[in-house]
C-alpha cells in the first residue's frame, strides 16, 4: 500500500512509523 499523504506530508518518517505502530497493534489485537 502506498500512501500518496506520505510524499507530500513534511513527516514522513513519523508516518512510516505510525503506520508500524498501527499494524504492530493490529497484530496484537487479533
Amino acid at each position: 500500500m502506498t500512501f500518496p499523504l506520505c510524499k507530500i506530508n513534511p513527516h514522513y518518517r513519523l508516518q512510516l512509523m505510525v503506520l508500524r505502530i498501527e499494524s504492530f497493534c493490529r497484530l496484537k489485537a487479533t
